[in-house]
């Protein structure tokens, strides 16, 4: 057998930390120098190789944590605000596009916090699809835990989404031989990465979600008919987050009602706020949400408290009410969170009801 001359384990060392200097070479070539959300913006076309940002916020997420070791946590934090998790459109953080929401955690749970929107459909959008989960960071300060906003792998069915027509639309949605999302990071319960849920900053101002209500049900009615419109819902909906908020299996179901079919409503006395609204969102609505026939949980014709509190009391789901005096009732099958009633009422025209024995 011939033998290795000590020249050619030279000449091999040699070759293996040249192409390792070359490696790192490269690698401080490609550090990102962003400072502001306009230079994330500006490297749209390296996130987005088609040009379509459909339904692909995920791959403006993997862009930022590809190089959170780079960035201090204030601007990592900072970077997100310049993205709209729904539409992938590049945003300004600012009030106008700022907006608060209380959405389920992935676990169980709620979670208050903020996200960035190109326009105010993202919230209908949000209130039906996204979860938060968590993720520890690496960031050049150290490893921290952030909240994320998260959907569902819609390559869990990959046979589902190549006969939609959701890869024409959001040719960025791709998935791998393995049936995983290509290009995402995945939160601590397996869930695709988005954009960040953000914490509350009492020295900004944010658009409560519960504006929204009446033109979420109303976009609802008419099909989608605004924002992304169905891109990313279908997306979303190929595989949705079971958010487990009450404790069980993957598969369990939430029990919303304890009553039996033959049992009548349950005492209708209820804590009555005026000048409230409940503060919650469409995803905890009777179900099915939205106005007659297709849904049960908004009425246009109840648009007093009376006519309200009957409707809820003839739902086997609800357990709280919501009317705008004059313009439409909304039923619910959660409470509003805990010390909701007790805060300041400034909503005029509004009255938030929740019955007695589920407070």
């Amino acid at each position: 057998m011939a033998m290795i001359s000590t020249q050619s384990v030279n000449l091999l060392e040699a070759l293996v930390l040249l192409l390792f200097t070359r490696s790192l070479q490269t690698e401080v070539a490609t550090l990102w120098k962003g400072e502001l959300v306009h230079h994330l913006h500006e490297e749209y076309y390296n996130v987005f190789k088609s040009g379509n940002r459909n339904a692909a916020s995920h791959l403006w997420s993997s862009f930022l944590l590809d190089r959170s070791v780079q960035m201090t946590h204030e601007r990592f934090i900072y970077m997100f605000s310049g993205i709209c998790a729904i539409s992938g459109s590049p945003v300004q953080p600012q009030d106008r596009t700022r907006y608060r929401l209380n959405l389920e955690l992935v676990g169980g749970g709620r979670r208050s916090g903020w996200m960035y929107y190109c326009c105010w459909p993202c919230v209908c959008d949000t209130q039906d699809f996204i979860k938060v989960d968590t993720k520890t960071i690496q960031t050049a300060d150290g490893p921290r835990q952030y909240h994320f906003a998260v959907i569902g792998d819609a390559c869990k069915e990959p046979e589902k989404l190549r006969t939609s027509l959701v890869q024409q639309q959001a040719p960025e949605v791709r998935c791998s031989p393995e049936g995983q999302l290509m290009g995402a990071y995945r939160s601590d319960h397996g869930h695709i990465i988005i954009s960040m849920f953000f914490e509350e900053d009492p020295s900004l101002t944010a658009m409560d979600e519960s504006v929204f209500q009446a033109s979420c049900a109303d976009r609802a009615a008419n099909g989608f008919n605004s924002g992304m419109g169905d891109i990313f819902r279908k997306v979303a909906a190929m595989s949705p987050v079971n958010a487990l908020l009450l404790t069980g299996g993957e598969n369990c179901s939430v029990v919303l009602d304890s009553r039996k079919e033959d049992q009548p409503a349950a005492d209708s006395s209820y804590i009555l706020a005026e000048s409230l609204h409940c503060g919650m969102s469409q995803s905890e609505e009777v179900q099915p949400a939205g106005p007659p026939p297709g849904g049960a949980s908004f009425f246009q014709d109840a648009k007093h408290k009376d006519r309200c509190r009957m409707l809820c009391d003839d739902s086997r789901q609800c357990v709280a009410f919501q009317v705008k005096t004059g313009e439409a009732c909304w039923l619910y099958r959660q409470r509003p969170r805990e010390g909701h009633l007790s805060i300041s009422r400034t909503n005029l025209g509004w009255l938030c009801g929740v019955k007695q024995t589920d407070v």
